[in-house]
């Protein structure tokens, strides 16, 4: 996921904001590994590799999506390791 985000730091303008969603949907099919995809996986690897985009773009966050259907365990992850990460993140 960390590549992905680069790639998209990349290709979008450092005047235009970017978000990347964190999947808090927990379904299991071909398209959808609930194992690998969570919030805490997606906010670890928007934290790396928004951490070399923070200087040349103006704004970046990590929503999640979708809200709805978050558990407790995804608004934890979410705020320890978005909101209020570990010092050094």
């Amino acid at each position: 996921m960390t590549r992905q985000v680069r790639a998209a730091v990349d290709a979008v303008p450092a005047d235009v904001d970017l978000l990347v969603g964190a999947p808090a949907f927990h379904e299991q099919d071909t398209f959808h590994q609930q194992s690998a995809e969570t919030v805490a996986a997606a906010v670890r690897a928007a934290r790396l590799a928004y951490a070399d985009a923070s200087a040349t773009h103006r704004g970046y966050g990590v929503p999640i999506y979708v809200d709805f259907a978050a558990t407790q365990q995804d608004w934890r992850d979410y705020e320890n390791g978005w909101v209020h990460p570990p010092s050094g993140s």
